[in-house]
């Protein structure tokens, strides 16, 4: 950690990280300290750790691994705004669920970052939210149903799971579950054509074009077991 006057020090963006990934974590670490315009107060494995720290030397920005924290992570960032107010908060993560972003959309996280944008992605969102705006990867926006252009992340937004009606998120259990659109039908009772319809609509809704990718999709976001 650099040890720099204090009246340098304070022209820095002060970070706070954590990742229970050792190697992600002070890799972060370094980078963060060869930056000339950020400081990094420390990196711990878990949010536990980090909160009594955030709560007394009040960083700028809290940049936080999803992937590696486990079950509870959003109560446990309820915790972190509560013991250190005006903290701002990035999560970072390898694996983009509509319901992670459902959950920092409700808990109006400023940033989510996914992993793939690298450094450079993780430097631009700590300098957008340190400067009170919000920055949500491109990979996270298109998680983002919108119908008029860019979406603003925020409490209001929906997901694209989100925009699924009720007979919607049915028929994609069923689908995903392996299910022909006729075997659909007879399970859901309903005509084969008003099936199709849904099964237009809600793959139109989440983007998704083939059934493989459907399956997936509902693996992936835990909507069935593998």
């Amino acid at each position: 950690m650099n040890h720099e006057p204090a009246s340098t020090q304070a022209n820095k963006i002060l970070v706070l990280i954590v990742d229970s990934h050792a190697l992600s974590r002070e890799g972060l670490n370094l980078l963060i300290d060869q930056s000339a315009e950020l400081e990094c107060l420390g990196a711990f494995a878990s949010l536990i750790e980090a909160i009594p720290v955030a709560r007394s030397e009040r960083p700028n920005v809290v940049v936080l691994s999803l992937d590696h924290e486990p079950d509870g992570a959003f109560e446990r960032v309820t915790d972190l705004e509560r013991e250190a107010p005006g903290t701002r908060i990035i999560l970072v993560t390898g694996l983009v669920r509509d319901e992670d972003v459902r959950s920092a959309l409700d808990g109006d996280v400023a940033g989510v970052v996914y992993k793939g944008g690298g450094f450079e992605e993780i430097t631009r969102a700590i300098h957008a939210v340190h400067a009170g705006e919000y920055h949500y990867s491109p990979e996270i926006l298109d998680r983002i149903g919108t119908t008029d252009g860019e979406p603003c992340p925020s409490q209001s937004s929906k997901t694209r799971y989100d925009l699924l009606s009720p007979r919607e998120r049915e028929l994609l259990v069923v689908l995903a579950s392996g299910k022909t659109l006729r075997e659909a039908c007879g399970k859901m009772n309903m005509t084969y054509k008003t099936a199709d319809k849904h099964k237009v609509s809600l793959m139109k809704k989440l983007g998704i074009h083939d059934r493989v990718s459907l399956a997936r999709y509902a693996i992936r976001e835990g909507i069935v077991d593998v």
